[in-house]
């Protein structure tokens, strides 16, 4: 039988079952189909408007206003248990969300004000139970009985009731994670360093290990093709939950779960610590055996590793081709000295099969570089290379003198004395396969007063030595050079020299370079670099990653998610 031929009302029940994902094809059919969808269609298209580029509602004290979604929509979402709750009330929001910006907070630190961006309940309320009337509690009750995230593995939901209604670590996001059908582009929460790592709650709730057996469970499901309608199946691009800065720390693990969903694509991580010194590190543990074979495209920015933690987590992405990394230092001089040889070298081992572009830059240049890798043509198929010239200016790295180098690397200076630079050559260094090289150099002086300007004229007349002669024949796809420096930094005669080779000079009016993609990484997401001479209040998330800051910062928002009025 025709659908046409069917009772207006039977129409509408079919019609019901298209929203969100088709309802306006089938609206545009024919007249008579629009007729029965468009008792629909206000209300798909409200929801579709504030849903589809989720990001929470946020009030402008100064102006007096809400971000612009929310006010055309008139569809207040403050917060995670706000979503979570409007899910279990109408399921079918869930399957518009394709962009979810969770950033605004953390448990029920999401009730806090600040200056710009307050959410809609008064600050004296913030640590009560945000769920209080009854058939909100009965709803997300049945909805606990009923998650099979939660049956799979034996979770008793009055457990989870209980935190999510009395605590601030987050359950009701971390639950939110597992209704994210459509989802494509995630940002976590800003306080999602407080979900902790595994057997680390010192309380003794054993509220770690039930938090990892749901992450567990929800990339179980998300990579099991069997199970239809999983929660972040369709996640491609994790974007990132902090920026950078001096106090900006959270641990690298914390992004694992989502490293590990088979369907994503792309990873922008930002503040993340990977480091294990005995006393301000954070440890990372890989948590998963691998990582997602699709995964191509990686940005570390205001990250800190050592190579050993960095192999752990390059050595379980197969196939990437785009790696970005920008290091920094943080509080206590946690990672102050970093040896970029054996980094550049690890990243090597793991990637030279894969990698077409990597931009390596050094964001905190405040103890020892370490020492220079000298043979990058382990790269086999590197297309692009961006490189910070500080890394070129070390001793020659020697794999085999690893372990014996270490005893002296934190009292090394931050310059290599010029008769021990390794000072290799472009045509030595680099892979043949290589298209384009940006180098990004600035001055520094050392502890022993040996000014920097001697160490960058050696290392550039070494880099371009030789060039003109074997350029085509060490670098015959080398079509672009270009070296970027601050103004004052290079001698006009050197520089000349430098252009005279093939080379492109940018002088630089600023007092610190900085490579586009960390401009980029900020403007993109709507993350901040902190200041390192501003204080922040600190919450001693080291010493108890289970302790509760009242004063936590909670700026960091993406703006508002904007969609065209003609959609």
């Amino acid at each position: 039988m025709s659908l046409l031929r069917l009772p207006i009302e039977l129409q509408q029940r079919i019609i019901s079952e298209t929203i969100p994902e088709s309802i306006e094809n089938v609206a545009v059919t024919c007249r008579a189909l629009y007729d029965a969808s468009e008792r629909y269609l206000e209300q798909h298209n409200s929801l579709r408007k504030r849903f589809r580029h989720f990001s929470f509602s946020t009030f402008n004290t100064s102006s007096g206003t809400w971000d612009n979604i929310t006010a055309k929509t008139r569809i207040f979402v403050r917060h995670g248990i706000d979503l979570l709750m409007s899910i279990i009330h109408n399921p079918r929001i869930a399957r518009y969300i394709e962009t979810a910006d969770l950033k605004a907070g953390f448990g029920r630190d999401n009730l806090m004000w600040d200056d710009n961006h307050v959410s809609h309940q008064p600050e004296n309320t913030r640590r009560s139970p945000r769920l209080t009337k009854g058939e909100d509690i009965k709803a997300l009750q049945q909805f606990l009985r009923e998650s099979p995230y939660l049956k799979q593995i034996g979770e008793h939901p009055d457990f989870w009731e209980d935190m999510i209604l009395e605590e601030t670590y987050g359950h009701a996001e971390i639950l939110l994670l597992s209704l994210l059908t459509n989802v494509r582009e995630l940002a976590l929460p800003t306080g999602w360093r407080k979900v902790g790592l595994r057997g680390q709650d010192l309380s003794g709730t054993g509220r770690d290990f039930a938090v990892w057996r749901v992450l567990d469970q929800i990339v179980y499901c998300a990579n099991d093709p069997g199970f239809k309608g999983a929660g972040l199946s369709k996640l491609e691009i994790l974007r990132p939950f902090a920026g950078s800065g001096y106090n900006c720390r959270n641990s690298m693990t914390l992004n694992t779960p989502f490293l590990a969903l088979e369907s994503l694509r792309e990873a922008y991580i930002g503040g993340c610590v990977a480091l294990e010194d005995g006393y301000t590190g954070l440890m990372f543990s890989p948590e998963y055996s691998s990582y997602s074979p699709r995964l191509e495209k990686l940005e570390l920015v205001g990250c800190t590793f050592e190579a050993w933690e960095m192999r752990v987590l390059l050595s379980r992405m197969p196939n990437l081709k785009y790696f970005r990394f920008a290091y920094e230092a943080k509080w206590d001089a946690c990672g102050m000295n970093y040896d970029s040889g054996e980094i550049l070298n690890t990243i090597m081992e793991c990637t030279g099969e894969t990698l077409e572009q990597l931009s390596v830059w050094v964001m905190t240049k405040w103890g020892s570089m370490g020492s220079t890798l000298t043979d990058m043509r382990g790269f086999k198929r590197l297309r692009s290379l961006e490189i910070d010239g500080a890394m070129l200016m070390g001793p020659e790295f020697r794999k085999d003198h690893i372990e014996e180098s270490k005893g002296d690397f934190n009292d090394a200076p931050l310059t290599s004395p010029i008769d021990e630079m390794a000072a290799p050559r472009l045509v030595d260094l680099l892979p043949p396969s290589l298209e384009s090289l940006r180098i990004l150099a600035e001055e520094e002086e050392d502890d022993d007063d040996e000014r920097s300007p001697a160490q960058l004229a050696k290392c550039f007349r070494a880099l371009f030595d030789g060039l003109s002669q074997r350029r085509q024949d060490r670098l015959p796809r080398l079509r672009e050079i270009v070296l970027e420096v601050l103004e004052d930094d290079l001698d006009i005669n050197l520089l000349k020299e430098i252009e005279a080779k093939g080379a492109t000079v940018l002088l630089q009016e600023a007092t610190q370079l900085q490579p586009d993609f960390v401009h980029d990484f900020y403007d993109r997401f709507g993350v901040t670099a902190e200041r390192a001479d501003v204080e922040e209040e600190e919450d001693d998330e080291n010493d108890d990653e289970w302790e509760e800051s009242e004063d936590e910062d909670n700026n960091g928002e993406f703006g508002d998610s904007e969609e065209d009025d003609s959609e």
